[in-house]
């Protein structure tokens, strides 16, 4: 029974005291609550069975979510909700779990976007292992969805409510012809026949992560009927900001349970891609590391460039004719990670100034004499040695003047001045505009030439993952974001690969080069260089936007600025 203690609690059971709601949904309430005997807060879910079930149903209803809740309470891992007490009260089940503090994954992707591949392949580890520590105590979950998945204050992912799960081997709660869950992640064979299986989960796992990456539900439609059709029969989207996730997720749906991915097979394909090639190596994807969470949003809106079409924040894809749009503007759009083909250029790691000539300039042809040499004495020998080797002098001497002359053509003699900021310092042209007219304390900075028609952009922003590789994945998101970027034409990547030297050891450095045709600016014809620069939780961006058919010509101020960029 409740007791109401005259202010906004409720005791039940005469321990476990309610203090607010947490939410609610098909199969009941879920209550933040203080077990008053053991002085701990809990979750505590009052069960609400459906209104349709008979007296006989219910009884039999409560019965199996006691033991529902008494199997899903054996399951010992970290990455499922532990499940205190289940008891009776008010004429229905209640069940006491951890009280996890943080927001559901449905909640996360609403307020902050798509995951990377890397922030969504921690989902997925969690997951595979919780499906599989359940599995393995004869449970099915049968309702993984982003609402039941929670991003956790402490890092952890967590799949919660087994409130409609099933014990292998029993009977569901369901009426015949009733469906409790949510249709568009439900897998076919549970649509045509409610098997609530293993596979099921799978399937279920799987959507999922593909909702993570891309933003929506690849079955998402307008009415229940139209969502069943969808995973009965409608083609399967390919998840293309997934990137190395793509077989993973491609796994996880196949329409045959007996063809899809078991949580073993996943979580060896997932341990796979952990260990492919580092970026920028012949046919390698970047790595996929576990991160402590999600992408974390740029203080500009989207990301370290440009916001996407489909960004909160109004996205700028290039300066308008006459004037100058308040805030930031970007030259770009964004989406979110996908995945990679390296350019036929990018043949693996490089420096970060791909024009630079090798230091010390390249080595003159040189020849090596073995042998007798030529019949016929001493001379003879003397000569042929000596011929080459005035070769090569005269060749050297070729090679070093021609090296002095790139030197010279390539020799910056732009006046810099230094830009200075909470988050980083930076050279820039002493003639070009500076813009730091960011709201939240200089993040981010444009420099302007006086024509307004090129632009180098610095950023700074919270990174929220301190793992390897988190620069390439930006990489990825900016060049996704130029692909589906709707104002963007023509487009072409030069160069995408990971920076292996040239800076601190410290510093995870990626860098994008491309081409591409957009409206706004002077010059429709564009040159994009960026790199991203991640050190432990915090990230940069340094890029150049200018007319394509300028880029040699700002390639050396472009190199010049990236060399004078220090983080704060």
């Amino acid at each position: 029974m409740s007791v109401d203690n005259g202010d906004d609690t409720r005791l039940i059971a005469g321990r476990y005291e309610l203090r607010r709601e947490l939410g609610r949904g098909g199969m009941g309430i879920v209550w933040a609550a203080r077990d008053t005997q053991l002085d701990r807060d809990v979750a505590v879910k009052e069960v609400l069975l459906p209104g349709h079930l008979t007296d006989d149903e219910k009884t039999d209803a409560n019965a199996r979510v006691r033991r529902e809740a008494q199997s899903a309470a054996r399951i010992a891992h970290p990455s499922v909700i532990t499940v205190h007490d289940v008891f009776d009260a008010e004429g229905h089940p209640w069940v006491v779990m951890e009280l996890i503090r943080g927001r559901s994954l449905q909640e996360h992707l609403a307020d902050h976007g798509t995951l990377t591949p890397t922030a969504a392949a921690k989902v997925a580890a969690a997951l595979l292992h919780a499906v599989r520590a359940a599995h393995t105590a004869g449970v099915v979950h049968r309702d993984i969805k982003p609402g039941n998945v929670m991003v956790c204050d402490d890092a952890r992912i967590v799949l919660t409510d087994f409130g409609i799960a099933t014990v292998e081997g029993g009977s569901t709660i369901t009426r015949t012809g009733t469906l409790i869950g949510s249709p568009e992640y439900m897998s076919p064979e549970r649509l045509q026949s409610e098997a609530a299986t293993p596979a099921s989960d799978l399937w279920s796992v799987g959507v999922t992560l593909h909702t993570a990456v891309q933003g929506r539900s690849p079955f998402q439609r307008e009415g229940i009927t139209a969502a069943i059709a969808a995973v009965l029969s409608a083609p399967i989207p390919r998840p293309d900001r997934a990137g190395p996730l793509i077989p993973l997720i491609s796994g996880l749906l196949e329409r045959d349970p007996a063809r899809r991915l078991t949580a073993d097979a996943a979580l060896a394909l997932l341990d796979d891609l952990g260990k492919a090639p580092a970026p920028g190596t012949a046919g390698g994807h970047p790595a996929v590391p576990a991160p402590s969470g999600g992408r974390t949003p740029h203080p500009s809106g989207a990301g370290p460039h440009t916001p996407h079409p489909s960004a909160r924040h109004t996205p700028f894809p290039g300066p308008a004719t006459g004037g100058h749009p308040a805030g930031p503007r970007p030259g770009i759009g964004h989406a979110a990670p996908g995945p990679n083909t390296p350019h036929p250029s990018a043949s693996g790691p490089h420096t970060p100034f791909p024009g630079r000539p090798p230091a010390g300039g390249p080595r003159p042809a040189h020849g090596a004499f073995s042998g007798p040499g030529r019949p016929g004495g001493g001379d003879g020998r003397r000569g042929s040695v000596l011929i080459p080797v005035m070769m090569g002098v005269a060749m050297l001497g070729l090679v070093i003047v021609v090296v002095a002359v790139v030197s010279l053509v390539r020799m910056d003699t732009t006046d810099y001045q230094r830009f200075e900021s909470a988050r980083f310092n930076v050279d820039y042209p002493r003639e070009w505009e500076v813009d730091d007219s960011s709201e939240d304390g200089q993040t981010y900075v444009y420099f302007r030439r006086a024509d307004d028609d090129a632009t180098i952009y610095v950023n700074a922003w919270d990174n929220g993952s301190a793992d390897p590789g988190t620069s390439y994945g930006w990489v990825e998101f900016d060049d996704n974001g130029f692909r589906e970027n709707e104002d963007v034409t023509d487009y072409q990547a030069l160069e995408m690969a990971a920076v292996d030297s040239g800076f601190p050891d410290d510093w995870d450095v990626a860098t994008l080069e491309a081409e591409f045709r957009t409206g706004g600016w002077s010059t429709p014809a564009r040159h994009f260089d960026s790199h991203i620069i991640t050190i432990g939780k915090e990230a940069f961006a340094v890029t150049m936007n200018v007319p394509a058919a300028e880029a040699d010509d700002h390639r050396r101020m472009y190199e010049s600025v990236l060399d004078s960029f220090e983080p704060v």
